[in-house]
């Protein structure tokens, strides 16, 4: 009888025991799932527009509360002026506390609200290593999980916001083009301990123009202006082609009577 007892807890206890594994292995399951989607919805509100402005900006000076950021490019929005104040308490994205405060120096990509004559962080804050934003990567630390939103933010930027389209599978990130050959964009950001030398030495890009600096998704006045010409071009090609059709159509029928 004491045998068939202790079978008895034995094999409650095991029943006990797989069932708080499988609870927890569902619970873990759960956080991964939430976080993934919570950063996918966060890198998607982003690049579609969700912000005040979403611009490529150099860390100049820095008070107990706001940074002097000047703008270099914005990607959407408008900026209120060529040098603008943010809200200093953040870290980077894909950064630990430890390394990602920002710093007098930095380039960095800002997704900003405004508030009031200031900004503050909206979605992601992302530390570059340059101002050149054709040419410039994204820095991260591995602990922190943030790479492959960055690799998105980085091809998102290097392409001055023409390709906002992305899809994740498993480590890889893909961007999405329509006419294209989708693009493998996993390799883009930099880890933060190869880093080369500190951001505060790189160059920025050279002084734009105000419509070079408030280009969004890629618009320029030369590419308005661009399209508008190929438009002139070809209406006068059809012109002449229509008056060539018609003046031999005259002579058709002349030459019938």
């Amino acid at each position: 009888m004491t045998v068939e007892v202790h079978k008895s807890n034995l094999a409650k206890i095991q029943k006990r025991k797989q069932f708080q594994l499988t609870l927890c292995m569902i619970v873990a399951f759960l956080v991964i799932s939430v976080q993934s989607v919570v950063a996918a919805d966060a890198l998607y509100r982003m690049l579609h527009g969700e912000q005040t402005v979403l611009l490529l900006g150099e860390i100049t000076g820095a008070g107990e509360t706001q940074l002097d950021v000047k703008v270099i490019r914005t990607f959407q929005g408008k900026a209120s002026a060529d040098t603008i104040l943010v809200d200093r308490h953040f870290t980077y994205f894909g950064m630990t506390s430890e390394n990602g405060s920002p710093q007098v120096g930095d380039f960095a990509i800002m997704s900003l609200d405004r508030e009031g004559e200031a900004y503050r962080p909206a979605w992601y804050m992302a530390r570059a290593d340059s101002g050149h934003f054709r040419t410039l990567s994204l820095y991260y630390e591995e602990e922190t999980g943030g790479r492959g939103d960055l690799a998105a933010l980085k091809y998102y930027v290097n392409t001055n916001g023409r390709h906002n389209d992305f899809y994740f599978d498993g480590e890889q990130v893909f961007a999405r083009r329509s006419l294209l050959e989708d693009v493998d964009v996993s390799d883009g950001p930099v880890p933060w301990e190869e880093a080369a030398p500190p951001a505060a030495e790189a160059v920025s890009d050279p002084e734009m123009t105000d419509s070079e600096k408030n280009a969004s998704g890629g618009f320029t006045w030369g590419v308005f202006f661009s399209g508008v010409m190929v438009i002139f071009f070809v209406l006068v090609i059809f012109v002449r082609l229509r008056m060539v059709f018609l003046t031999l159509r005259h002579q058709k029928k002349q030459s019938g009577q």
